[in-house]
């Protein structure tokens, strides 16, 4: 058997679809954004249970700094990479 080739006698190429192709790559990232988001909604969620339990923003604010200091750091890093 031979090689299919187009007009100039080079190997065709082959689709950009199937396992290594651009379809892939997209699934992938779709895949990547979906657990961020899983992630960055993992560091919310505390953060929601405990400002449920204060009466005032402020009091929030300067009861669970560290909290949500740590939270914001948390964010960054998952953001980032």
């Amino acid at each position: 058997m031979h090689d299919v080739t187009d007009g100039d006698h080079q190997p065709a190429a082959a689709p950009a679809s199937g396992r290594f192709g651009r379809e892939s790559l997209e699934r992938l990232m779709t895949f990547g954004d979906a657990v961020v988001a899983i992630a960055i909604t993992l560091i919310v969620l505390p953060l929601v249970d405990t400002a449920m339990d204060v009466d005032s923003a402020a009091g929030f604010f300067s009861g669970h700094w560290d909290t949500l200091l740590a939270a914001a750091l948390s964010f960054v890093v998952v953001a980032v990479t």
